[in-house]
């Protein structure tokens, strides 16, 4: 299984680290908005903020 990373989504912006991760705004590639959790070792995307 191949699981994405921060490079899978066009359009990042609005990148913050908080709490040990990276948090951005991108799109999920169909022109949905994505607000995914990153991992900063790997660029693993763990979870999607809320808000």
């Amino acid at each position: 299984m191949c699981w994405p990373t921060a490079t899978d989504y066009p359009n990042v912006r609005n990148v913050d680290f908080k709490n040990g991760l990276w948090m951005v705004e991108a799109d999920n590639g169909k022109r949905e908005e994505f607000k995914p959790m990153i991992d900063p070792d790997d660029g693993s995307v763990i979870g999607e903020a809320m808000n």
